[in-house]
């Protein structure tokens, strides 16, 4: 500010001027204390020049005394001598010093002069700076004051845009509700079409205004046609997404169960035919260790399938009656060969004897011997144990089981609990209980491989 600058410069410009007057006091006090002390030597060269004046009245007596009997050529030189003497004494040191003095004096007061001049530039630059300071002062309240205004003006802009920033915030709320109302409409089935649009003011506030004016005709035109919950909106929202996965989800199990069906029917097609081709075999061998045991005659081994049984009307509903009769109808057999049972069915030589409940104990086991070892020697186990197999057999039919205990004792080791003689004789090793003398069980073996 220009206050500012021209109160710089005077504050300079009065620095300067208490230097200089500074200076110019020291120099008046070294030229005063100076020409006291010219004063003071001049008083002490008066008193010298009084005493030396005395003695050289003395010196000119005593001279003019003894130079009464001297040539003239010294009488003159004496004078001479004296004169210059008196000349000397009288001229150079007085006016040499009253001549110093007098400069001394003028420089005082041409120093005086110059600290006067000092002191009044000082005074005018010290009311100058008042001035300005007061100026200064004058600015820094206006400034102050131009400030707060500011401040107010800023605080005002700021509050006008919360304002501004409130009522976008608004319009963009009206907006959205609008946009949910459009949407509204268009579920009850309604055209957005069909309304009418509304031209919206150039300001902020006008377009608010209009756009709750329309969001208003629109609520209206709404209730005419009937209120919509928009919990029951969401609902539909929610069900038709949740519909869409669960329909994702069905589709995917549909598919895996679908794979898995074809992976079972396989796997049932194979068991089937396996199983089949299994049964096959083992009907040829239980055919021959029947004809071995019986001396002739017929066997076969015969899957016996479970009936099935159809619900009745009261327990799952006439409606769902013919349904599970197809679903049985078309059920496969090897579905149920998992609960299938095996029947004999055989024909014994010069008999006629169809069923195993009109045989004798003997009999029945010789046909369990038969259909035994047709599987063992399908699928010879590595180990088996018979518990008296052969206590119901004679003596000709036990010898027959232990011929072929014998011959399939090369694959299978088989342990067997027995009193048939004939079947011992075949045993390796034999392995008995015995009491002794003390009433005590013991164990008693026997190796007959040699």
């Amino acid at each position: 500010m220009p206050d500012q600058k021209a109160l710089e410069g005077l504050l300079t410009g009065e620095q300067e001027l208490m230097a200089t007057r500074a200076k110019l006091e020291k120099e008046a006090a070294r030229s005063e204390a100076k020409l006291e002390y010219l004063e003071t030597r001049q008083a002490s060269d008066s008193l010298d020049a009084g005493t030396l004046t005395a003695a050289l009245k003395d010196v000119k007596e005593k001279l003019a005394a003894a130079l009464q009997g001297e040539a003239d050529s010294l009488r003159d030189a004496a004078r001479a001598v004296i004169r210059i003497i008196e000349e000397l004494w009288q001229s150079t040191p007085k006016q040499r010093t009253d001549a110093e003095a007098r400069r001394l004096k003028e420089e005082a007061v041409i120093l005086r002069g110059k600290l006067s001049t000092s002191d009044a530039e000082l005074n005018a630059l010290r009311g100058e700076r008042q001035k300005l300071i007061e100026n200064t002062q004058n600015v820094n309240t206006l400034l102050g004051e131009m400030l707060s205004v500011f401040e107010k003006k800023k605080d005002e802009i700021g509050r006008l845009e919360s304002e501004k920033n409130k009522r976008l915030f608004e319009e963009e709320r009206l907006n959205l509700r609008l946009e949910d109302i459009r949407h509204e409409a268009e579920q009850v089935g309604r055209d957005v079409s069909e309304f009418k649009p509304v031209q919206g003011a150039d300001g902020g506030e006008g377009d608010a205004a209009d756009a709750e004016k329309r969001m208003l005709r629109l609520r209206g035109e709404l209730a005419s046609i009937g209120d919509v919950d928009e919990a029951l909106v969401r609902e539909a929202k929610e069900t038709e997404t949740r519909h869409a996965f669960l329909s994702a989800q069905l589709e995917d199990l549909n598919r895996a169960a679908a794979d898995l069906a074809t992976l079972m029917n396989d796997l049932d097609q194979r068991i089937h035919h396996e199983f089949t081709g299994a049964l096959g075999t083992i009907n040829a061998e239980f055919q021959k260790f029947f004809q071995l045991m019986f001396g002739g005659g017929k066997a076969r081994l015969k899957l016996k399938l479970p009936e099935l049984k159809a619900r009745t009307a009261e327990e799952e509903g006439a409606e769902e009656q013919p349904a599970r009769k197809r679903k049985e109808e078309e059920e496969r057999p090897e579905d149920r060969m998992t609960e299938a049972g095996v029947e004999i069915e055989m024909s014994l030589p010069r008999r006629r004897i169809t069923g195993l409940e009109m045989l004798s104990g003997g009999e029945r086991s010789l046909i369990s011997i038969a259909a035994l070892f047709s599987l063992i020697s399908v699928s010879p186990p590595p180990f088996l144990v018979l518990d008296e197999i052969d206590a119901a057999l004679d003596e000709r039919n036990a010898r027959r089981f232990a011929e072929l205990i014998k011959s399939f004792s090369k694959n299978t080791q088989f342990v067997i609990v027995t009193h048939n003689r004939s079947t011992m004789e075949v045993a390796d090793i034999l392995y008995g209980i015995t009491m002794a003398e003390d009433g005590a069980s013991k164990i008693v073996s026997l190796k007959l491989e040699n």
